[in-house]
């Protein structure tokens, strides 16, 4: 318990600083702009900070070194190109491995399809008998696997090879004699071509893991137009993840090319709303440096699930929602765009995940808000028009635009569904009953979800950091390797200490980004206080973005206050969410270490699983 309490420790003493500056700067500016209060009252009109050519170079090396963190040992660039696909009972196939040997295991990798392979052996190729029935289930697609074979070792020359249940697909196959050496054939066949690809053990650098099995499964799906499996979440993350096969082949590498490219995307405007948020680079630095390497952010953005891009695409939505809350009073025609643009970044997040709606409730408080505030700036004979103006568009750029979206984003769905006519089919009433026909099932789903997951956790497990979800977990003797997902402890802990900081903020300086963070963060967090589903860790993730912004707020105030000072303390505190993230990087990658390591180092809580 020394580190966490020492860290404690640490942002104790970090807010207690803090609350000095705090209690001046809002004495001192209550006072020094009690004019402007009394003229236009609290509102989100204010300066925005733009960028600037200083900005430049340190956003670039910060997206640079994160990159090389993020790409390195991120999955291995090949995989099995060819497969047998088994079609009816006896569809076989046989190979040959020249001479007589003594097999005792068989390692294979499995394709997308499932069913079950029964594998024969024979010393002439005429008497056969049964060695192993190999499952297929939907669980363990897209992965090697290493099957130690019942009854071994069998002495045989050929191995014959067809579906024993479903239609299942078979990238390669490999058979291991008694001494575990790997006997190649000498026969060439679809399931013999690929033999130096045959890893010596089954990894998440070879395979897929969590997740990745049925989104993965689902963007090949729509690519060769096969019925969908994984229908519980929108196309579009899919569609997303399938492009960076279309780049770099149906491998790990490249199924989790887009989500961690998409990961070092989103801190360009994560950086931009920083900067216009509070004006100075190196707080945009660091604040976006804090959520660059928390442990949340480089753990999901690298493996591919959708959780990604819902992400960014909230983080845009806020952004350009920002700029369109802090526009003059009369730069209402100009902003239109900054609103348009909101309203397609939160459409296209919606087409990823539910879970954006979410956001899209922390916009629509912000929107109702910022009408209420600017409510004295419009001249009465002015109302009806201006308020049904801006309503207008809040209908079309945040209702109508994201469900064209939405469901634009259903077509290859529903080719995959039987629905013909390419693009066109939108025009098919066969189109839309595919769409609400999904809509149904994703809401029983996810309103009925009932399992038994070992690291599920509850929303207020989150905010305190105490239930991780492991991801992957293997142990070789004294050493292990595994990973997870959760929180940078010093984000997490200290973020919540930020938002009360921005609670006070909004009472007693009536500062309106603080009232901006807080309905962000709660828009976030305070729906999955009333859903009765399983739920895990990285549903949090998008709350993270707000503890960055909060976190980044008191930068601000300290900046001000202490000058210097101030500066300081935030790079030191910045230096430490780098050191924390340098500390647990084994159990963010999958890196062996000691299991004392593990013990001594990483298990804060009894609840971590890293001992």
């Amino acid at each position: 318990m020394f580190f966490p309490a020492f860290l404690i420790v640490l942002i104790v003493l970090y807010y207690c600083g803090y609350s000095g500056a705090a209690k001046t700067l809002a004495m001192g500016q209550l006072r020094s702009e009690k004019g402007l209060s009394e003229r236009t009252g609290f509102s989100f009109a204010r300066k925005r900070f733009p960028m600037e050519r200083k900005d430049v170079v340190p956003l670039l090396v910060l997206l640079a070194v994160y990159s090389v963190a993020a790409f390195w040992g991120l999955g291995q660039r090949a995989a099995p190109e060819t497969y047998f696909e088994a079609g009816p009972v006896r569809d076989s196939c046989v190979i040959d491995l020249g001479s007589e040997h003594w097999i005792s295991s068989i390692s294979y990798f499995s394709e997308i399809n499932t069913g079950s392979y029964r594998i024969e052996g024979s010393r002439d190729s005429e008497h056969w008998s049964s060695i192993v029935v190999l499952e297929q289930p939907y669980d363990e697609v897209l992965k090697w696997h290493i099957k130690e074979l019942d009854g071994a070792p069998f002495l045989v020359r050929y191995i014959r090879i067809y579906s024993n249940r479903g239609a299942p697909r078979m990238g390669e196959l490999a058979v291991f004699d008694r001494d575990g050496a790997m006997v190649r054939p000498i026969s060439s066949t679809v399931l013999t071509d690929e033999q130096e690809m045959v890893p010596e053990a089954a990894t998440y650098l070879n395979g897929a893991y969590f997740d990745e099995i049925y989104h993965v499964r689902t963007a090949l799906e729509f690519r060769y137009k096969f019925p969908v499996y994984e229908t519980s979440h929108p196309p579009l993350g899919k569609l997303i993840i399938l492009i960076g096969m279309l780049l770099f082949g149906e491998n790990p590498f490249g199924w989790r090319f887009m989500g961690t490219l998409i990961g070092v995307v989103m801190l360009f405007p994560l950086y931009v709303l920083l900067k216009n948020l509070f004006g100075k680079t190196w707080i945009a630095v660091c604040g976006t440096a804090l959520f660059a390497f928390d442990f949340m952010h480089f753990v999901q953005t690298r493996i591919a699930t959708i959780d990604s891009y819902a992400v960014f695409f909230v983080i845009c939505a806020y952004l350009f929602f920002f700029r369109w809350l802090t526009r003059g009073p009369d730069e209402l025609k100009q902003a239109k765009s900054q609103l348009f643009l909101s309203g397609l970044f939160f459409g296209l997040g919606a087409a990823s995940k539910w879970t954006v709606v979410f956001g899209g409730t922390g916009l629509a408080v912000l929107f109702i808000a910022d009408i209420i505030l600017r409510r004295k700036n419009v001249k009465r004979e002015e109302a009806v028009p201006y308020y049904a103006g801006l309503l207008s568009m809040g209908a079309l750029f945040f209702v109508v635009i994201p469900a064209v979206i939405y469901c634009l984003s259903y077509i290859p769905f529903a080719a995959c569904s039987g629905v013909d006519g390419g693009w066109k089919m939108v025009f098919s009433g066969d189109f839309y009953k595919v769409i609400i026909k999904n809509q149904q099932f994703m809401f029983s789903y996810h309103s009925d979800l009932v399992s038994d997951h070992p690291y599920a956790s509850k929303w207020w497990e989150w905010i305190f950091n105490i239930r991780p979800i492991l991801y992957w977990l293997e142990y070789y003797g004294g050493t292990k390797s595994a990973f997870g997902a959760w929180g940078n402890p010093l984000v997490s802990w200290a973020g919540l200490a930020a938002l009360a900081a921005m609670v006070y903020n909004l009472v007693r300086r009536k500062d309106p980004a603080a009232l901006f963070i807080i309905v962000g963060y709660l828009a976030q967090l305070v729906p999955w206080m009333f859903v009765s589903r399983e739920t895990f860790a990285y549903h949090y993730f998008p709350a993270t973005v707000f503890l960055v912004l909060a976190i980044a707020c008191t930068f601000r105030d300290l900046v001000r206050f202490r000058q210097k000072g101030g500066t300081i303390v935030m790079a030191v505190f910045t230096a430490l969410g780098i050191g924390l993230f340098a500390l647990f990087y084994p159990v963010m990658t999958g890196v062996v270490v000691s299991r004392n390591f593990c013990l001594d180092f990483l298990k804060w809580f009894p609840s971590w699983p890293f001992g």
